[in-house]
């Protein structure tokens, strides 16, 4: 058989087999949404509350109305205005943008910073890994509240300021856990066969390792997401995070408890909210982890 034929087979196979790949992946997706129905109608439901919230809703999430302070809730205001007369529904929907964008910038800096500094005392050992034990050790030794109130001290609270708090806290766990990854693939014949054909650092690093420890990576990050919606609606709470009038989850619980008795919808509503997104974010993060484990494990 000629290389043009043998190319062209192997072209038709490729094409044969695409379809079945997507096949497949479409049935894991509705797989898992039969298995956790609860936790994909409420991630979704937070997904169309951020991208389409200004359409869901007339009222302005900024608007002062005293006059229609703690209104009960009506078919105006779903579940009633808050101590400003702000609607309280779509101060909630706005909110979820700010989860998300917790979940996304946190999520991004932890990985980002925990992967540099895993991959380097990993690969390289020695000075570079005693450098960052040391490192994990001193972040490790405070709390994140802590690390937050240290950073509006110095800055200003704000929530990129409890974002960077929190992302900062979450650093050295991700960086430990790359690092172990990075230990144990440094030794496998690829990587060595790497360097006996006179790869660089970068090029093994990038090329030959990264991808490998990129599973344990979408682990940890997926599993700090919730902590890190928690940890920041907490710093808010505190008056360390966001502020007023911003429509974060954390800072709401904060302006509502102070009224928890004279009006307790107020109040529970967004606590609820908070709770079920976090419940709901860890038991995701587990099902990740488990769908990575089954994954490798089958290889």
């Amino acid at each position: 058989m000629s290389q043009k034929e043998e190319g062209r087979r192997l072209r038709r196979l490729k094409r044969a087999v695409a379809p079945r790949k997507r096949k497949g992946r479409l049935q894991g997706i509705l797989r898992f949404v039969a298995k956790h129905p609860f936790e994909t109608g409420w991630l979704l439901l937070l997904v169309v509350f951020a991208l389409l919230g200004p359409s869901l809703t007339h009222q302005d999430p900024y608007a002062v109305h005293v006059a229609d302070r703690f209104r009960d809730a009506s078919r105006s205001h779903l579940l009633g205005t808050d101590e400003y007369g702000r609607d309280v529904f779509t101060r909630l929907i706005y909110g979820t943008r700010i989860v998300f964008y917790v979940i996304l910038l946190c999520g991004f800096l932890s990985a980002a910073l925990g992967s540099v500094l895993g991959l380097v005392a990993g690969y390289f050992g020695k000075v570079p890994d005693l450098l960052l034990s040391r490192i994990v050790d001193a972040v490790q030794a405070f709390p994140p509240i802590l690390i937050g109130i240290m950073l509006a001290a110095a800055v200003r609270p704000s929530l990129d300021t409890a974002i960077l708090a929190t992302a900062l806290f979450a650093t050295p766990e991700l960086a430990r856990v790359v690092r172990g990854e990075v230990l144990r693939i440094r030794e496998e014949a690829y990587v060595e066969a790497s360097r006996a054909v006179g790869a660089g650092h970068l090029h093994i690093v990038l090329r030959g390792i990264l991808p490998n420890v990129l599973p344990a990576i979408i682990v940890q990050t997926s599993s700090s997401a919730p902590r890190a919606v928690i940890a920041v609606a907490g710093l808010s709470f505190l008056g360390l995070g966001a502020q007023p009038p911003i429509p974060d989850w954390g800072a709401m619980v904060y302006q509502a408890s102070s009224y928890m008795y004279e009006h307790p919808l107020y109040v529970i509503v967004v606590t609820v909210a908070l709770s079920v997104t976090v419940i709901i974010l860890n038991l995701l993060g587990d099902t990740v982890r488990d769908l990575l484990a089954r994954k490798q494990a089958r290889f």
